[in-house]
């Protein structure tokens, strides 16, 4: 007998998992990611320094009734340590939207060292002098209007306005400052009036002045020969509203037609049925 053991169905050994040891060298892709956080910590700290990009220049567009050192000088409020990208663009565009003669202001920052300041200032309709608009040396009587009555910058000693203008004789209005409010009533009044030309009226004088005082309310008057002077009178809400300011011009354009301007002085303007009003020789 033989002393071999028959072996059945080929062999049974099992052959071990084939492991993998670690290699003892760092990746090439782990090298590259540890340089680029290096980078990134390097940048951020450069950018963080308030010498890195620093606000080195400042361009201001729109800019023509707003004062340039105050425009700079809101800029440059809270700027961030001087660093461009620390700097807060929005809130610079509400401080530049609360100065008087600026009605939106859009500020952008612009690499490496560069403020831009677009400025949309508000628009004179008329230009406001309270009393005859030269008791103050320096022009501080004298405002410029917006579309919403507010008194948003002053008209310069020596300068003329480029809109129609008018003087606020009335003891209350001596108060008025920038920030000041014309009401709507008195600001639709005084824009129709002060727009009027001696041509619209068929008068031959050279120019009109407008007035605003206490006992008459609005009056018109050539700036020179003839002598006559137009009573528009009070306006209000209640009362008589400013819609009654185009009969009241057409019945001074007829009276002077009429009559002749030399043949007129004080003309009392109260447009009812078929009277325009009444008038005194001069």
């Amino acid at each position: 007998m033989s002393g071999h053991v028959p072996v059945r169905g080929g062999s049974h050994l099992r052959r071990g998992r084939n492991v993998r040891r670690a290699s003892a060298r760092v990746s090439l892709t782990r090298v590259a990611a540890v340089i680029v956080l290096l980078g990134a910590s390097l940048a951020l700290a450069r950018v963080n320094d308030a010498s890195a990009f620093a606000i080195r220049a400042i361009e201001i567009e729109g800019a023509e009734l707003t004062n340039r050192d105050r425009v700079k000088a809101a800029l440059l409020e809270g700027s961030g340590q001087g660093n461009l990208f620390r700097y807060d663009t929005a809130a610079a565009g509400e401080r530049l939207a609360r100065l008087p003669t600026v009605r939106t202001a859009d500020v952008r920052a612009v690499l490496p060292d560069r403020l831009v300041a677009t400025i949309d200032e508000r628009v004179p309709v008329v230009a406001w002098a309270v009393g005859d608009g030269r008791s103050l040396v320096d022009g501080d009587s004298r405002f410029l209007v917006d579309g919403d009555g507010l008194l948003f910058a002053h008209v310069g000693p020596g300068d003329e306005p480029t809109v129609p203008s008018l003087s606020d004789l009335r003891p209350a209005s001596a108060g008025l400052a920038i920030g000041s409010h014309v009401a709507p009533v008195g600001l639709r009044v005084a824009r129709e009036l002060a727009a009027l030309t001696p041509a619209m009226l068929g008068s031959s004088a050279a120019g009109l002045v407008v007035r605003v005082t206490a006992a008459d309310g609005f009056t018109v008057a050539p700036t020179g020969p003839p002598t006559w002077v137009a009573v528009f009178g009070l306006y209000g809400e209640v009362t008589r509203g400013p819609d009654m300011v185009p009969l009241q011009v057409q019945c001074l354009a007829s009276l002077l037609a009429d009559q002749g301007e030399e043949n007129v002085g004080r003309i009392v303007l109260s447009p009812e049925g078929q009277s325009c009003g009444t008038f005194a020789a001069p």
